[in-house]
């Protein structure tokens, strides 16, 4: 994908919380060096991510 003058590539993550709820995570990636390294930090980070649910 192109924006103005930088390449970048997206990644988008879709996650059902629950039956009613759901989070949706982007990443975006500019440039064309070490992509693959970001990309797998990023899933590194939103694997991370704790759901705090009040009841």
């Amino acid at each position: 994908m192109t924006n103005s003058k930088f390449k970048y590539k997206s990644l988008q993550i879709y996650m059902k919380i629950n039956a009613n709820k759901s989070l949706v995570v982007k990443a975006e990636f500019y440039g064309d060096s070490l992509v693959e390294e970001r990309i797998c930090k990023a899933i590194t980070l939103i694997e991370k991510i704790k759901i705090l649910e009040n009841d």
